[in-house]
């Protein structure tokens, strides 16, 4: 049984680790990689977002039945409450993410503190942590806890969020932990697995996962699912489905927003003996999405219409988690997997007068293959946590074609060139092999220091053939053949004066290489094309962190300053290439983030609970003293909840908002007004008020109340051509949304 702590308000706080991977009366083992903070059972959905461990001096002990947590990510992969990691951590609970009828994960991460979007469609678009779009491979993702790499412009359009158990997000820099990607953040999706005794007869069990509607452009999903139980096995097989039409915004339709998705998952495990699982993992998605506007899309129908039709991932995984009691490991993780992704971009582009260019382009791959292996040991007053990880992603390069059609003034047809299916880019690959070993050390309840190092081996080759301009020979001969060996260190402390003040401090250092997609890549990009840039150099950072913590009986709050400064940093700059206005990845020197990130929960009956949270962000170019381009302006939300425990029922307010942002790169981007958005949710256990509907929950959300029209200061525009709706992109109008979900 898990030992848990109940707040008033319904939230459930995880103190003694998570028991995994025996049966009933069995040996089990510790793993508790994070504090998991989630609703109790039978209670319906609330404001689950956790930024810190909560205790408060007002709650009572309970017994809660065993939860399964697989795979689960944390700034040090050790065995410690978030109140003992001196990073900022945060956790999307299955309830939180229920409660949201949420169209896309990057909506749901938006709540998350220093968190933002940058839209690109109903279902396209990236996220922006800390100033920093996910699009530039800084801001790393996990997936049950191994690395997601391929696609940065499109990842996050490959999950259905009724697939997902939880989110955890790290913000600042882990390249100590993770490696390359990981400069600003870590986002881990955990994906949901079999819960129900593994022992006994072997059994199928069938539910509806989901099925949910939304107006705003008639959102149409499902999700079934079968848990697969007995003889030591649990595993659950999974189909989403869910297609949507052009999204309504209070200006008018947004064309080209509208998504199809589908995806068949499966995660079986296998316990041959107490305390040792081993886990097969599969996923096969097949996605159509429109580039309504945003990164690739801008400035969008009628100029720029651009389609992922489709795009489609294959991935399987090997996994084993356990423990070696003969060495002294109370932990060992061990993976191997594969993923490979592919897509067509079909764009006909209008830019220029009398012309119009329809060009598909195909990227196979890339193919990555990768894995990891570590352990974690009691030593020192702490644990110490040893391991290795790696990759190897090898890229084609993309195939294009095109039919050019020339009008005359009249608008006829005078010419029609057709330039046949042609890879445009070399092959290439990048290879990085990691060695990590972390240490929290613990010398009184006063006092927590942790530090640690990495040192990676990345290797990146490229063909030098075929190109699309000859002036480029040159810098592929340059370019086609770097290794590196960067070192990257951490240190982090926590400091306890009194049990309701806690002081953190972090110090780390960050590396990334450019992937080859950015130095090597090219395509179709709006009007133009993404130039390539073989002579791209790699990017360095250094983060200086620190926080108060504040845990008073009814009152959470947690502040968190920072300051990166980084070298050679990359910047995608407008170029006009072959005449046509297009894109780059340039070194631009160095840069610096700085900002503030604040949470707060107060508790103030036992069914009242407010929480808010805000962000300040500002970014500068130190080469030439001009504003990073896209950093969103203070913002931040505050919502109030309302539970009934005995009917699992609620009723939530949540007001987000946003000053004007006028601190821009006016190269790049125009100022956006600011705004104020209500939205309202709700919901019940259904099985509360009728017996005919177990473990069914209902849940219903109304966004955007007062149908404001307003953009997301970082969702990107391209200012060469007129304002317009969907340039920057508007966001969705005001929507209703209801969803049936089903309990485990």
């Amino acid at each position: 049984m898990l030992r848990s702590l109940v707040t008033a308000s319904g939230i459930v706080l995880c103190l003694m680790p998570l028991n995994l991977f025996a049966g009933e009366g069995e040996e089990r083992v510790e793993v508790q990689p994070v504090t998991v903070i989630g609703q109790p059972v039978g209670l319906g959905s609330g404001y689950a977002l956790a930024q810190e461990s909560q205790e408060t001096q007002q709650a009572e002990a309970i017994e809660l039945p065993d939860v399964h947590v697989i795979g689960a990510v944390t700034a040090t992969r050790t065995n410690r409450e978030l109140d003992q990691i001196s990073k900022a951590v945060s956790v999307l609970t299955q309830e939180h993410i229920e409660s949201r009828n949420a169209r896309s994960v990057q909506e749901l991460l938006e709540e998350v503190p220093g968190v933002s979007l940058s839209r690109a469609g109903g279902l396209g678009g990236q996220i922006v942590m800390r100033g920093f779009n996910s699009n530039v491979p800084r801001l790393l993702m996990l997936v049950d806890g191994d690395r997601f790499r391929g696609r940065n412009t499109l990842e996050y359009n490959l999950f259905d969020p009724n697939q997902i158990e939880r989110i955890e997000v790290i913000r600042g820099p882990s390249s100590t932990m993770y490696g390359p990607d990981a400069m600003v953040g870590v986002v881990n999706i955990i994906t949901r697995q079999a819960k129900g005794e593994r022992s006994g007869p072997f059994r199928l069990v069938p539910r509806l996962r989901a099925l949910d509607y939304t107006s705003v452009n008639h959102l149409r999903g499902t999700r079934a699912e079968v848990d697969v139980l007995g003889h030591g096995i649990d595993g659950l097989v999974g189909v989403s489905w869910r297609q949507a039409d052009d999204y309504q915004s209070p200006l008018g339709q947004i064309q080209n927003s509208a998504f199809e998705q589908f995806q068949a998952d499966l995660r079986l495990g296998y316990s041959p003996v107490a305390g040792h699982r081993i886990e097969i993992t599969g996923k096969f998605a097949d996605v159509e999405s429109g580039r309504a506007g945003g990164i690739g899309g801008a400035p969008g129908v009628p100029l720029v219409r651009q389609r992922e039709d489709p795009l489609r991932e294959s991935f399987g995984k090997l996994a084993y988690q356990g423990r070696l009691e003969a060495l002294g490991l109370e932990r060992v993780e061990a993976s191997v997997y594969g993923r490979q992704l592919n897509s067509r971009l079909a764009t006909d582009n209008r830019t220029q007068a009398n012309r119009v260019i329809q060009s598909n382009n195909l990227v196979v791959g890339p193919t990555v293959i990768g894995g990891k292996i570590f352990g974690v040991k009691p030593w020192s007053q702490g644990a110490l946590t040893v391991g290795t990880d790696w990759f190897r992603e090898s890229r084609k390069g993309a195939l294009a074609d095109s039919v050019t059609t020339n009008f005359n003034v009249s608008g006829n047809v005078t010419s029609v060139t057709t330039s046949p299916l042609a890879q445009t880019a070399p092959d290439a690959t990048q290879t990085d092999v990691g060695l990590f070993v972390h240490h929290d050390w613990d010398p009184s309840p006063k006092l927590t220091v942790s530090t640690g190092g990495r040192l990676d081996y990345i290797r990146t080759t490229s063909k030098t053939s075929p190109v699309i301009a000859p002036q480029l020979q040159a810098a592929y001969e340059r370019g086609k053949e770097s290794s590196e060996l960067p070192l990257t260190g951490a240190i982090g402390l926590i400091y306890r004066p009194w049990d309701i003040l806690h002081f953190t401090a972090n110090v780390g250092k960050a590396f990334r290489a450019p992937s080859t997609i950015e130095s090597f890549g090219s395509s179709r990009q709006g009007a133009g094309f993404n130039v390539p840039n073989p002579d791209l150099k790699s990017e360095e950072g250094v983060t200086y962190e620190v926080g108060t913590r504040l845990r008073l009986p009814i009152v959470h709050a947690n502040v968190t300053a920072f300051r990166s400064d980084y070298t050679n940093f990359v910047i995608r700059q407008p170029i006009t290439f072959q005449g046509l206005p297009s894109f780059q990845n340039q070194n631009a020197g160095g840069a610096r983030m700085q900002g503030v990130e604040f949470d707060a929960t107060w508790t103030i009956t036992a069914g009242w609970e407010v929480l808010t949270n805000a962000a300040y962000l500002h970014g500068t170019d130190t080469g030439t003293g001009r504003p990073l381009s896209y950093v969103p302006p203070f913002n931040g939300l505050l919502g109030a909840r309302y539970t009934l425990p005995e009917k699992g029922a609620y009723v939530e307010g949540v007001t987000k908002w946003s000053l004007r942002k006028d601190q821009i790169d006016s190269a790049l981007e125009r100022e956006t007004a600011g705004y104020v958005v209500l939205n309202l949710y709700a919901g019940i256990d259904l099985w509360n008020v009728s017996s005919g509907l177990p473990d069914m929950r209902l849940r219903l959300a109304l966004e955007n109340i007062l149908n404001q029209a307003f953009r997301q200061p970082t969702t990107v525009e391209d200012i060469r051509f007129p304002g317009g709706n969907e340039n920057p992109l508007v966001e969705p109008g005001r929507a209703f949304s209801i969803a049936l979900t089903s309990r485990f």
